[in-house]
């Protein structure tokens, strides 16, 4: 009996590590795997690009930056965007950012031919890159009202010279129709002659007359037209 109970004993204690190895394999599989550990995209400040309700130039940006996976906008208010930097000021401070998770400051200044980008360090305050980047010139809100005002003057005074020309040739003929309607004497062939002259010569003026304004007339009508194909032409480009 004592001999079975060894055997026994010496058996449970041989097959204890193959158990143990067995319960620890076991529990292998239920452990957590190591996880990488997420990058946080750097955060960048974009500063105001002009003094424009909205600032179109500056939302787009910051769209672009948050459209990407590589940085990352970060949005503060006015008041504190105004501390930093305003359009026209030749340094920014960067003090205020030191309460924030900025990473990097983006200043973009309008020139005559488009933009000029600078990236800044916001633990140095360095410069990193820059760059120029050339932009399509945009006409302005009031460039059609100038135009147009500007062809409807040119306009006008042509209108003006041709009333003032119509009018003219209009007392012109007013005259002409009086002078048609004096007595002049017929008695002798030389009074005749004269007459029939005079006459001759008020007709010639009034076919004059009559092709001179046909001509103002029509040129009325061109100018107006030249006009609106001038501002067509604008209003197309723009």
């Amino acid at each position: 009996m004592n001999r079975i109970l060894l055997v026994g004993a010496l058996a449970l204690a041989a097959l204890a590590p193959a158990v143990q190895a067995q319960k620890t394999q076991r529990r292998a599989p239920n452990r957590p795997k190591p996880q990488t550990p997420v990058a946080v995209p750097p955060a960048v400040v974009v500063l105001q690009v002009d003094s424009s309700a909205g600032d179109s130039t500056r939302t787009i940006i910051q769209r672009d930056f948050d459209y990407g996976d590589r940085i990352q906008p970060l949005i503060l208010d006015s008041v504190s965007l105004a501390d930093i930097w305003q359009p026209g000021d030749r340094r920014i401070n960067f003090a205020p950012l030191a309460q924030t998770r900025a990473n990097f400051v983006v200043r973009a200044r309008p020139t005559t031919a488009g933009l000029h980008v600078e990236v800044f360090d916001v633990s140095t305050g360095l410069l990193r890159q820059e760059d120029y980047f050339r932009l399509p010139r945009l006409p302005s809100a009031s460039r059609l009202a100038a135009v147009r005002d500007s062809l409807s003057e040119v306009l006008g005074r042509k209108a003006g010279a041709t009333i003032d020309a119509l009018s003219a040739d209009s007392a012109t003929r007013d005259s002409l129709q009086r002078a048609a309607l004096k007595t002049v004497p017929l008695k002798t062939t030389r009074d005749r002659a004269n007459a029939r002259r005079a006459q001759a010569a008020r007709d010639s003026i009034s076919r004059e007359l009559d092709r001179r304004d046909i001509i103002l007339r029509a040129n009325a009508v061109q100018d107006t037209i030249h006009s609106d194909s001038i501002y067509a032409r604008f209003v197309v480009r723009d």
